[in-house]
């Protein structure tokens, strides 16, 4: 490892620090020795205090930040029109070469953390402790396979549990295998035939006992959520976190609508759990329509339907939820590489720029146990730092463009020299 301090100059730094959320350093300098930063402030004061001999990196025409957080992907899956399909036809080598490459595509742009919230078996655990010199990866947290009942929402993950016995065994033989947190299916999916979004899938009784094993082996809960029961039952059991949070019923019709549950709202509020929207989950999807100017009734219900997850999700702001980035990369048409388009979705309805950066950042890190450490761009902080040419606190579509990625001290990726 490379023990001589890097003095990393820009144009600003934003350091993920709440008190300091609409404030840059201008200019500023981070030093870094090892994977670690140990200073951070104006360009001279940074240099006045490093005694011994140091590298500079001018990034004078840049923005710094800390390396985002996204707290909700599936790194074996493909992203594509059709992820079940394709997951059930691959082999656990080819899973996790595709873990591999994906995580790569995010650290590329720009996020330097990234939790794993369900895959086949525990081969996503070797990964996860992969030293980041040698190999360019994010930090990884793993569930291994999401909790789920008997033909559950990703049963084909392999992970089925009937019963509060049976789903504390399942808890205490991943915690054996070294995931870092749990992930518990409370309703069906959209992404899992034959299973039903607009219903519990477990009993409170199956739930508390999740969550209490969970907790007695010091990981937290991440529930699956896409209905009101499901919410206020999961949150009334102690989950840490919500994913989706989403208020479906069927319609006379039989439809999948959307439909605002005061009752799930006010307990997700007043909880103060932690929500991870996915707002940018399959949201190429209806990218073709938005174009059109004819529409069929089917079109216009989709985009009403996107329409309705906008405004509960300002709603769930409103009321003070805690919210936290997550894309679900690797369901339909999700790509790794945007987790930008989640806080951009997120400042267009109803949150501040500073509020959806730092729901990738500070907030991130403290909610997955890694405050002061991720996140953040201070000293005794892993130097996870990337940059971009605008200044994000303006215009958050700058994340859509990060130009130089550092990840524990060792520059990854630059833009300017022709990475890829």
């Amino acid at each position: 490892m490379n023990t001589e301090t890097l003095i990393i100059k820009a144009r600003g730094i934003w350091t993920g620090m709440p008190e300091q959320q609409s404030k840059l350093i201008t200019p500023g300098a981070v030093a870094v020795k090892g994977s670690q930063i140990v200073g951070v402030g104006s360009p001279t004061e940074i240099i006045g205090q490093i005694s011994s001999p140091a590298q500079i990196i001018n990034l004078n025409e840049l923005y710094l930040l800390p390396g985002l957080i996204n707290v909700h992907v599936h790194l074996t899956m493909n992203a594509g029109s059709d992820p079940f399909s394709d997951y059930i036809a691959r082999n656990d080598h080819e899973l996790l070469l595709r873990a591999i490459i994906n995580a790569r595509i995010m650290l590329f742009s720009g996020v330097t953390t990234v939790r794993d919230c369900g895959s086949r078996g525990y081969f996503l655990c070797i990964m996860k402790n992969v030293d980041a010199q040698h190999l360019a990866l994010p930090h990884i947290l793993v569930s291994g396979p999401p909790v789920t009942r008997s033909g559950g929402h990703l049963y084909w993950m392999g992970g089925s549990a009937d019963g509060a016995g049976s789903i504390r065994r399942a808890i205490r033989t991943r915690k054996k295998k070294g995931v870092d947190f749990i992930k518990l299916i409370v309703t069906g999916g959209q992404l899992t035939p034959g299973t039903c979004p607009e219903l519990p899938a477990y009993t409170f009784t199956e739930l508390y006992a999740a969550v209490e094993e969970a907790h007695r082996l010091g990981m937290s809960v991440s529930a699956h959520c896409l209905c009101a029961a499901g919410i206020i039952s999961a949150v009334k059991a102690g989950v840490d976190f919500v994913d989706h949070a989403a208020f479906f019923v069927r319609d006379e019709a039989g439809r999948l609508i959307r439909k605002w549950d005061p009752e799930a709202a006010e307990t997700l509020a007043s909880f103060g759990v932690y929500v991870v929207p996915c707002l940018s989950a399959g949201y190429h999807r209806l990218d073709s329509i938005r174009s059109e100017t004819q529409r069929s009734p089917e079109d216009l219900f989709r985009l009403d339907q996107e329409k309705l997850m906008f405004e509960h999700f300002a709603k769930l702001v409103d009321m003070g939820v805690p919210m936290l980035v997550g894309t679900d990369a690797g369901v339909t048409l999700t790509p790794f590489n945007e987790t930008f388009l989640e806080l951009i979705l997120m400042t267009r309805n109803g949150l501040s720029i500073e509020k959806a950066l730092l729901a990738a950042t500070h907030y991130a890190a403290r909610a997955l146990g890694l405050g002061g450490r991720k996140g953040v761009i201070q000293p005794g902080a892993d130097a996870d730092i990337i940059a971009c040419a605008e200044n994000p606190l303006q215009n958050i579509y700058a994340l859509a463009n990060i130009v130089w990625v550092m990840r524990e001290g060792k520059v990854v990726f630059d833009k300017r020299k022709g990475d890829l």
